[in-house]
């Protein structure tokens, strides 16, 4: 969701964001689990890796897989007024920006099955500052990506401000996990689990000794797979325009120490 440091409202129709075509390939790293939950009783091996360029597509169905929650319609498409299928066009090119770390591929960890991406999340530092605001970098992509009128990208910038209301601000310092989506297939067999463990590991690799979570009101089944593996919920915002956009009242904040 396009929820954070939102510092300057007033976006300037006539900006331009340049895509990136190519982006820098991460380095791989992979652990390897056995799987023992598969539909023919064998075992199957379980890679947990970085992502890598060739997996924006399957990025894409996860930002807005984790976005739509139990919702009936994907917030993204509400906010862009878009179809699924292009609405996950432009999120393919979200991924690409490294100034939107809570979408960018660089931060994702994949969980591989059957030789494919089956799990994904995203583990990242948030920060107050950012070089371009987030409303700007993406309504900029949107612009380059669909060629909006000017009029369409306000009333776009009207719904991403609406987006805003319905989340608790970020704890300092504190390592943040988002996007967390599995495809149906794989659901109940412990891929989020694994994914849990290895980025909670990573922030604390990186020195931080809190993490934090963000849950839609609403959203029980992954609040039981967010305290199944040790968050709790510490806070929550509502608010009136967020429920009638998207059908919930807001979203709660989870939090464990690392």
């Amino acid at each position: 969701m396009p929820t954070r440091n939102l510092k300057n409202y007033n976006y300037n129709v006539n900006n331009t964001y340049q895509l990136q075509p190519q982006i820098q390939q991460p380095q791989t790293q992979t652990i390897k689990h056995l799987f023992p939950h598969a539909s023919n009783g064998n075992i199957v091996p379980i890679n947990i890796r970085l992502a890598q360029p060739a997996d924006i597509p399957f990025l894409a169905w996860v930002l807005y897989t984790a976005a739509q929650s139990h919702l009936a319609h994907c917030p993204w498409s509400i906010i862009f007024n878009e179809t699924e299928a292009r609405t996950r066009t432009l999120l393919e090119h979200i991924t690409q920006n490294p100034s939107l770390p809570w979408s960018d591929v660089s931060n994702f960890w994949i969980a591989d099955a059957d030789g494919k991406p089956a799990a994904a999340m995203c583990g990242f530092a948030p920060t107050t500052e950012t070089p371009t605001d987030p409303v700007i970098t993406e309504l900029s992509i949107a612009k380059q990506v669909f060629h909006y009128s000017n009029e369409q990208l306000a009333d776009i910038q009207k719904r991403i401000i609406i987006a805003t209301f319905g989340f608790p601000d970020d704890i300092p310092n504190t390592w943040a996990i988002e996007n967390v989506a599995v495809l149906p297939e794989y659901q109940g067999k412990g891929l989020i689990d694994l994914l849990f463990k290895h980025v909670l590991e990573e922030g604390r690799q990186k020195g931080f000794k809190q993490v934090q979570i963000l849950s839609l009101i609403g959203n029980e089944q992954g609040q039981r797979s967010f305290e199944r593996n040790g968050f709790a919920v510490i806070t929550q915002k509502v608010h009136p325009e967020f429920e009638n956009l998207f059908g919930t009242p807001g979203a709660k904040l989870l939090v464990q120490d690392l």
